[in-house]
C-alpha cells in the first residue's frame, strides 16, 4: 500500500494507493503516516478512498484511532469515493454517525444530504458564532486572522476536494470557486437564520444545484 500526504493549511490531504482493501496487515502503516503527519500539520483530515473495494475491523479500527486524534486537536475528518462495500462496513461499527463521508451515490443524493445538514445546522448560534462573531473579533488581530485565515482555507480545501472526486459532477464552475461560493451564502444564510429562523435554506441548495447541472 501507498500513502501519499499532502498537507494544505491545516489540512492533512491523504489519499490511498495501490491497494484495494484496507485491512489487517495494512491498517497499520496508515495509521502511522496519518497520526505523524498529524503532529506537524492538520487539525483536518479528509481522506480518499477511491482505490478502496473493501475493508476489515482492523481498517475500521485504524480510522477510529485517527479519528479520536483528530477531535483531540479540535479538527474534522471526512473521506471522500467511498465505495458502497466500504460504506456498508463502516455503517455496521457505527463510523458513518461521526464520520463526514462526502461521496453519495450520484448528484441528487449529495444535494439531498447537504439540504438535511443546512436544515440542522445553518443558522444554530454556535455554529454562527464561529463563522461571524469570531472572525469579527480576529480582524484587528493579524496573528488571529492569520490563523483564521489558515482555517478557513482548509475548509475550502475540503470542500473542494470532495466536489472535485464526486463521480458524477456536472460542475459548471471550478471546484474551487464553487466551494467559495457555497461557503460564503452558508455563512450569510447563518446570520440571517440566527435572526429569523423561519428563513428557508432553499435558496442555498437551490444555487448548488444549479453549479451541478441540475434543473430547479
Amino acid at each position: 500500500m501507498k500513502i501519499s500526504i499532502l498537507p494544505r493549511n491545516g489540512l492533512l490531504l491523504v489519499r490511498i494507493e495501490e491497494t484495494d482493501a484496507l485491512v489487517q496487515h495494512n491498517a497499520q502503516h496508515l495509521k502511522d503516516a496519518v497520526l505523524k503527519e498529524l503532529i506537524a500539520g492538520g487539525p483536518h483530515v479528509l481522506i480518499d478512498c477511491g482505490a478502496l473495494k473493501g475493508i476489515d475491523s482492523a481498517g475500521a479500527g485504524a480510522l477510529i484511532t485517527i479519528l479520536k486524534a483528530v477531535h483531540r486537536r479540535g479538527g474534522r475528518m471526512g473521506l471522500v469515493r467511498v465505495a458502497p462495500q466500504v460504506r456498508t462496513t463502516l455503517s455496521v461499527v457505527r463510523l458513518t454517525s461521526v464520520l463526514e463521508i462526502f461521496a453519495k451515490p450520484d448528484t441528487p443524493s449529495r444535494i439531498d444530504a447537504i439540504r438535511d445538514w443546512a436544515e440542522r445546522v445553518i443558522g444554530d448560534p454556535g455554529w454562527t458564532t464561529l463563522e461571524v462573531e469570531f472572525a469579527a473579533h480576529a480582524r484587528p488581530n493579524d496573528r488571529l486572522r492569520i490563523d483564521l485565515a489558515g482555517r478557513l482555507d482548509g475548509i475550502l480545501q475540503m470542500l473542494t476536494t470532495a466536489t472535485e472526486s464526486a463521480e458524477t459532477s456536472g460542475l459548471r464552475l471550478p471546484a474551487r470557486e464553487a466551494a467559495t461560493i457555497l461557503l460564503a451564502l452558508g455563512v450569510g444564510l447563518g446570520l440571517l437564520r440566527s435572526i429569523d429562523p423561519q428563513i428557508p435554506v432553499s435558496g442555498l441548495i437551490d444555487t448548488l444545484g444549479l453549479l451541478t447541472g441540475q434543473s430547479l
